[in-house]
């Protein structure tokens, strides 16, 4: 698709606490909302990975940090992971990201506009090459890109990620790739990895930590956020999760009409109810829900 005609398929916005980010004009949907793309990358991404300590891992210094971008975007929660290994004075593990993207228009989009977009100035050369070649290397850090539908990706990958930022759009517009094949696709590469794995994301959607917990993952809260932001962390290891999923969630899970993973149809509730009670994370708790 040339390049021009991606003006009109996204535009600048603001978001309600006036930052200056991008809206899919397609989908109806703004990036980053409401914190902004270089905010939402640190408080909810970085923050919430471990990625920092995980980097100073000495253990694992040899070993590459894998990271899945799921949802390349604008580059954004990439580029504030890189910013983080520059100001690590002591020596980290190598670092590989893998960002998955199936539409680089936006990525196009957010070069041409980046006097607009401040958080993209001083890495648009970064940006840029990623986009024309593929990839960018310097030092100890490799990026690249899996162009195309993630489906088909996931199926095949060889990587074990340690850390996924899950920021694709909503499952409002793209279900299935929110749905629990593919929770239980990454948890089975998860495991794989030579650390405790944690997955962020910004939804909180009882669907899609339904569909984590399912997949074998525990889940809690990613909260703390500015403008009452809740979003959602996962991991392999129970003692990664600082405010897990508790008994409250768990009744307003038993009321919620949106429970189900949304690959799944409504004959599946005896199936979904039965693992998410047994699940480690609330099986010795249930008995107090009455």
């Amino acid at each position: 698709m040339p390049k021009d005609k991606n003006r009109h398929r996204f535009e600048l916005v603001k978001t309600r606490l006036g930052v200056v980010t991008i809206k899919n004009m397609e989908l109806g949907e703004i990036l980053h909302n409401p914190l902004g793309p270089w905010r939402e990358a640190n408080d909810l991404y970085v923050n919430y990975s471990n990625i920092k300590q995980k980097f100073m891992n000495l253990k694992l210094k040899e070993e590459p940090l894998v990271l899945f971008d799921l949802g390349l975007g604008a580059g954004t929660n990439a580029i504030a992971v890189i910013d983080l290994t520059r100001n690590i004075q002591n020596s980290c593990r190598p670092l590989k990201i893998i960002s998955f993207e199936n539409d680089l228009g936006l990525l196009e989009f957010a070069l041409q506009n980046s006097s607009s977009l401040e958080f993209m100035e001083k890495d648009k050369f970064v940006l840029q090459e990623l986009l024309d070649k593929g990839c960018y290397s310097c030092g100890n850090i490799c990026w690249e890109i899996r162009n195309g539908e993630f489906t088909h990706f996931i199926a095949k990958e060889s990587n074990y990620p340690e850390v996924i930022f899950f920021d694709f759009y909503s499952p409002n517009v793209a279900p299935q790739i929110w749905g629990l094949n593919i929770f239980q696709n990454l948890f089975g590469l998860c495991i794989k990895a030579k650390d405790t794995s944690i997955l962020v994301t910004y939804s909180r959607s009882t669907a899609v930590r339904t569909a984590m917990l399912m997949a074998g993952f525990t889940v809690g809260m990613a909260n703390g956020l500015a403008n009452d932001h809740e979003g959602t962390v996962a991991a392999t290891e129970s003692s990664a999760i600082l405010n897990p999923l508790d008994n409250r969630w768990l009744q307003r899970w038993r009321l919620s009409s949106r429970s189900l993973p949304f690959d799944l149809d409504g004959d599946s509730h005896s199936i979904v109810n039965q693992a998410i009670l047994e699940h480690r994370q609330f099986s010795c708790k249930t008995e107090d829900l009455g």
